[in-house]
């Protein structure tokens, strides 16, 4: 772990990117980002554009659970708070009910072709059989929440993958920067359409200044998301020692990230990833 330490504070030593953005020029993001380790990868553009890029090249698309890890890792309000990031999370909400798919197979296989009705996955009643349940009426959407509201809310416990401790982690890291930065005293709110179909779409955590809200408004054909992935999957071996000092540039609208001292916490999250 040494080694891998040594590593990455030699990369936040030398920081350098391309700052042609595209079509990005007049939407930057809160904070530029900078070169981020070959592991890992921040794409932004159209939804199913970006998705389907990041799977092609190997890379697994982290979802709430893993951007909740990593927000925990940092060691201050850094990137990973000042911006959104959109995940292979799927929500479809109707008049009666929310429904959860994590870890969509069907959002992480889109192409810039996946048809789409007003920026959702038409569903079946079969793929209802993949999903979790919950009625609107036990449910406090629409509106943010304080500490205690968040740390009772079942879709807030699933989008940490059922883990109490992360989420109330997660929940002391968010108002702790939220009340210390802005003066916030509620936040995390839970935003969904209420659709006539089943359509489901992606579940976005929203930077802190937004309230670090969960938003289900993904649609695929979004032209900004941020899409952030890591070259592993939950179970593969990753050689360490292969990792080396690259500088990475924008490129058909791909930004590398650097994320200052959350360097180190995406390390452990990838030996946590190994053990699993």
């Amino acid at each position: 772990m040494t080694e891998i330490i040594d590593i990455l504070e030699q990369m936040q030593e030398e920081k350098s990117y391309d700052s042609d953005q595209s079509d990005f020029e007049n939407n930057p993001m809160p904070e530029q980002p900078q070169p981020l380790l070959p592991l890992q990868k921040l794409l932004r553009g159209e939804y199913r554009t970006q998705m389907d890029k990041l799977v092609r090249e190997g890379y697994l698309p982290l979802s709430t659970e893993d951007i909740m890890d990593l927000r925990n890792l940092v060691l201050g309000y850094d990137f990973l708070w000042k911006n959104y990031f959109h995940t292979d999370f799927g929500l479809a909400g109707t008049l009666d009910n929310i429904y959860l798919f994590p870890h969509s197979q069907r959002l992480r296989a889109v192409t810039p072709e996946t048809l789409h009705i007003m920026g959702g996955i038409a569903l079946t009643e079969e793929d209802l059989s993949q999903a979790q349940i919950f009625s609107r009426g036990d449910l406090i959407l629409a509106r943010d929440l304080t500490e205690k509201e968040a740390k009772k809310s079942p879709l807030w416990l699933a989008f940490a993958d059922g883990n109490q401790d992360r989420l109330e982690r997660y929940i002391e890291n968010t108002f702790r920067f939220g009340k210390d930065k802005y003066g916030y005293q509620t936040m995390m709110g839970i935003f969904t359409f209420t659709d006539s179909s089943l359509l489901e779409r992606s579940v976005s955590l929203s930077m802190l200044y937004g309230g670090a809200q969960a938003i289900g408004y993904g649609h695929i054909n979004y032209r900004m998301s941020h899409l952030f992935g890591i070259l592993a999957d939950r179970k593969k071996e990753i050689n360490l020692a292969s990792i080396q000092k690259v500088d990475l540039k924008y490129e058909e609208k791909v930004v590398d990230a650097h994320l200052e001292s959350s360097l180190v916490g995406i390390m452990r999250l990838i030996l946590k990833r190994q053990k699993e």
